[in-house]
């Protein structure tokens, strides 16, 4: 599999573009399954998904690594193969859930901010408590020009899937 991606960089955009039915072939050539059953009835599989996780230096931008790649073919089947998963896994594992869990701490002290701010003052008209106004409205601004921003450049650089 080494060989096989140093002489083709971007093997799995290729194939995917090409002939996509191929990737499932592609996919099962880096699993390898043992003969012998542990007990359980459990197998032994190696994953050779080096290739396919795609090294952060290689690919500065997420939207030329492989699993990327795998988006634009368009088809979900191909994300349920174990190989795809078990680099998802690995993923999310390493990086994804932390950034995911610090995404929504942001939009939790936002609910935190609006349900204080309303069991103060129901009404809205009372001027109880004019700091947790203003933060609020500091912090919606905020999280609209971020959410602007970043959905602008996505646009910008066709990140964005479209059928």
């Amino acid at each position: 599999a080494a060989q096989l991606f140093e002489k083709h960089f971007d093997l799995v955009g290729e194939i995917g573009k090409e002939c996509p039915e191929l990737l499932q072939t592609l996919l099962n050539g880096l699993l390898w399954h043992s003969k012998e059953k542990l007990p359980g009835h459990k197998v032994r599989v190696n994953y050779y998904i080096r290739h396919l996780y795609g090294d952060p230096d290689a690919y500065v931008d997420p939207w030329t690594s492989p699993l990327a790649k795998m988006v634009f073919v368009g088809d979900n089947a191909i994300f349920k193969h174990p190989a795809v998963r078990k680099c998802l896994e690995l993923k999310w594992q390493h990086f994804g859930l932390t950034i995911f869990c610090l995404k929504e701490s942001w939009y939790l002290l936002l609910l935190l901010l609006f349900t204080f701010a309303h069991v103060t003052d129901p009404e809205g008209c009372e001027d109880y408590v004019p700091g947790m106004r203003i933060a609020l409205k500091i912090h919606a601004t905020l999280t609209m020009v971020i959410v602007l921003l970043v959905s602008g450049m996505q646009y910008s650089k066709r990140q964005c899937v479209s059928k």
